[in-house]
């Protein structure tokens, strides 16, 4: 280990002088001429000796509180030219230059440490320096040491290989022997390449830079990882540079942790001003070490004035140009993908159209057979009161026979009547959004059952209602029907082997909720994402994508909102929410069907 120390500015023999003077000052006694006859006037003089004692010990105390100045112990290695030891064996370099500059400031006497790197890191960490220059920064080297906050250098890593050998990424590391600085942050970085790119190299530790070189050199490594400062000041004709740079990282001084931070806070504050001086120490240490020279703007008004504003208002005039032509250019493009876009909107409306129309025919084409059911039920009294007249001509004279099977008719026309008027709700292709009209939401679920009855019958399906009181809201009751319409149809499909239908209504304070769950197969999570997207459908050819769709739209027109809870294997749940209507009637109208 070598030590080398600059000296405080007032030394021992001066501190040795100083007390010698004052103790000569203490002893000297006032003397007055006797051949007067006078006695001597010791009182008048005591005090001027007394003064003169205390500016000496005031000289003193000033000497020695200079004399007290902080040593600050610094590692140093071979590293040129950010720090190295000169041909004399003096510490030097930019960093050193930086902060011998700073200690002249601030009165630090500096003591260097000369040693390896891995000797300074290890000296740093148990405190026995003071700081450390020359240190890459990294999270792992934060938890061992503290850092000044600005940087001094910015720096990488770049591989040097011998000549003669072909190193162009990393994959070329395979097999090969990296020489590298022990302790440095070059060692972590082949570590961790190594581990997390599975590559197979040997890394051989070496004590200082010119070792990593010569073990290049002399063949026993292939190849070493330095920093970018490694070209500067040194001259190898067996190592060349390859392309492989690695880990951009920042310079710093370093100190132990919690402690210095006086240090490294005068260093970022001397830092400061410096490099915002282009002829402060830094730059010139720059022209020194790295021949870079600071870039200056001297601006020359008078020459350069005119000029300046010619060629400012020039290009001002050719961009305004530039600009209004590209202004041009891109209108006419935006006008033409309007017209397109336009035409691709009126096209998907169509189309949006002529969806919703064909699911409106597949659901009623759904009913078909309920309905066919309905009027094959309805035409059999019709055709059985025809026929027993048309058998017996006689009972046409008979009035009461008659009136009986007339009535009859009569009741199942009506009730054919009926379930045309049912249909006429489903059959309409352009709703009328016009029509705001008080809805007993009830009476539609009745109705809605009562036109599906067939197909849930068909599936096995037991209906449970629990309708509440005064469920009323405002809107169109055709959208409404063909809105529990889907809703009924999707559940009897998800129900093909039968199960339990539930539709309830509920009377809230401001709201009116209809709950529509069913004990079918449930949906994914990706399907139930994706259940009210228009065309989206699980049933292939048969399903058109569009119902769900219809009752979303047909909700959000009517101010309301729609949620739906489903699990595969546990069924789904649609909740519906509307506002209340104004005017609400009382009413029950609970069952089983």
């Amino acid at each position: 280990m070598m030590i080398f120390s600059v000296s405080p500015c007032c030394t021992i023999f001066q501190q040795a002088k100083l007390s010698s003077l004052v103790e000569r000052i203490g002893k000297r006694k006032a003397v007055l001429p006797l051949d007067s006859g006078e006695k001597p006037c010791v009182s008048v003089i005591s005090p001027l000796i007394h003064v003169s004692r205390f500016l000496a010990l005031l000289m003193l105390l000033i000497y020695c509180g200079r004399a007290e100045t902080r040593t600050v112990r610094i590692g140093v290695y071979d590293n040129p030219p950010k720090v190295h030891l000169s041909n004399t064996g003096k510490p030097c370099g930019i960093f050193i230059d930086i902060i011998e500059n700073i200690a002249e400031h601030e009165g630090w006497d500096i003591e260097y440490v000369f040693g390896t790197w891995d000797e300074g890191l290890a000296r740093l960490e148990n405190g026995s320096v003071d700081l450390m220059p020359d240190v890459a920064f990294s999270e792992d080297r934060h938890q061992r040491f503290d850092f000044n906050q600005l940087a001094v250098l910015s720096s990488w890593l770049q591989a040097y290989c011998r000549k003669g050998t072909s190193i162009v990424s990393l994959a070329d590391f395979n097999g090969k022997t990296v020489a590298i600085l022990k302790g440095s942050i070059q060692q972590r970085i082949c570590i961790d390449i190594r581990e997390k790119l599975h590559l197979d190299f040997k890394l051989l530790e070496c004590p200082d830079y010119d070792e990593t070189v010569k073990a290049v050199e002399s063949g026993a490594a292939d190849m070493v990882v330095v920093g970018r400062f490694y070209a500067y000041g040194r001259q190898s004709s067996g190592v060349v540079p390859t392309s492989v740079l690695l880990n951009p990282s920042t310079l710093h001084y370093a100190s132990p942790k919690g402690r210095n931070k006086d240090l490294l806070s005068a260093i970022d504050k001397h830092l400061a001003a410096i490099l915002n001086d282009g002829n402060s120490i830094y730059y010139q240490s720059m022209v020194t070490w790295l021949h870079q020279k600071p870039r200056f703007f001297i601006p020359r008004y008078v020459i350069w004035a005119m000029a300046g504003i010619t060629v400012f208002f020039l290009v001002f005039f050719i961009l305004s140009m530039i600009l209004r032509r590209q202004v041009r250019k891109r209108t006419e493009q935006l006008r033409e993908k309007n017209r397109q876009l336009l035409e691709t909107l009126q096209e998907l409306k169509k189309a949006q159209d002529e969806a919703i129309k064909n699911e409106r025919l597949y659901a009623l084409g759904r009913l078909s057979s309920g309905i066919a059911h309905d009027f094959n039920n309805l035409l059999c009294p019709i055709i059985g009161s025809v026929d027993l007249l048309l058998s017996d001509p006689g009972e046409l004279k008979d009035v009461k026979t008659l009136c009986r099977n007339l009535e009859i008719i009569n009741a199942a026309a009506q009730h054919g009547k009926g379930i045309v008027n049912k249909m006429r709700h489903f059959s309409r292709s352009v709703p009328h959004p016009e029509v705001n009209d008080r809805i007993d939401i009830n009476s539609v679920i009745h109705e809605v059952i009562e036109l599906t009855k067939t197909r849930l019958n068909e599936a096995s399906v037991k209906v449970v209602l629990d309708l509440g009181k005064s469920c009323d809201i405002t809107g169109r009751k055709s959208d409404m029907h063909e809105m529990l319409l889907n809703l009924v149809l999707n559940a009897a499909d998800a129900m093909a082997g039968g199960g339990r239908l539930e539709i309830s209504t509920h009377n809230g304070d401001r709201n009116v909720n209809i709950m529509v769950k069913d004990s079918g197969t449930g949906m994914t999570e990706e399907v139930r994402e994706r259940c009210f997207n228009p065309f989206f459908t699980t049933k292939g050819e048969e399903g058109t994508g569009m119902g769900l769709a219809m009752v979303s739209n047909i909700v959000a027109e009517h101010g309301g909102k729609i949620d739906v809870e489903s699990a595969k294997g546990t069924g789904t749940v649609f909740i519906i929410t509307f506002s209340r209507s104004s005017q609400n009637k009382e009413g029950n109208n609970g069952g089983i069907h």
